[in-house]
């Protein structure tokens, strides 16, 4: 009886992962971004980038 139930939960288990999907989460492969700094500090770079993604 033990082995038939761990049999059953071991295929339960790989039917699950046999049926997965993938998954688009933000599609940020395609998220693109532009901006032109000179002379910019570091700290300036990144709020100028926040600043533009939201």
């Amino acid at each position: 009886m033990k082995l038939s139930l761990i049999i059953a939960v071991f295929q339960l288990t790989f039917v699950g992962v046999l049926l997965a999907s993938d998954v688009w989460g933000q599609n940020l492969d395609k998220l693109k971004i532009e901006i032109k700094l000179n002379n910019a500090s570091i700290e300036e770079g990144l709020i100028a980038l926040s600043k533009k993604v939201a």
